[in-house]
């Protein structure tokens, strides 16, 4: 029973955002690519991704949720309705 309650004790980390040391996992990717191809300009934009991330992290965003609000920030708040889908005339 005891070998159970320890495997029940691992669920409750599962919601939280993947961490890389101090940083978000989200990085990972130009890490990588720096990683992999050492340049100048691969090194400014790991450097320029880690900044962003930090920036999004300190008002509370996670990268998915902070690129739905920029989303929703340039589709702005006009709601028009469509009348064709695809081409076709909707039936209203």
């Amino acid at each position: 029973m005891k070998g159970v309650d320890i495997l029940d004790a691992f669920w409750r980390d599962s919601a939280r955002t993947p961490r890389f040391l101090i940083f978000s996992a989200y990085i990972a990717v130009p890490l990588v690519v720096f990683l992999f191809h050492i340049r100048w300009w691969t090194f400014i934009v790991l450097v320029l991704s880690i900044v962003l991330m930090t920036i999004i992290e300190y008002f509370g965003y996670t990268p998915p949720v902070a690129a739905l609000a920029f989303r929703a920030w340039v589709a702005g708040k006009k709601v028009t309705r469509r009348r064709h889908l695809f081409g076709k005339k909707l039936k209203l």
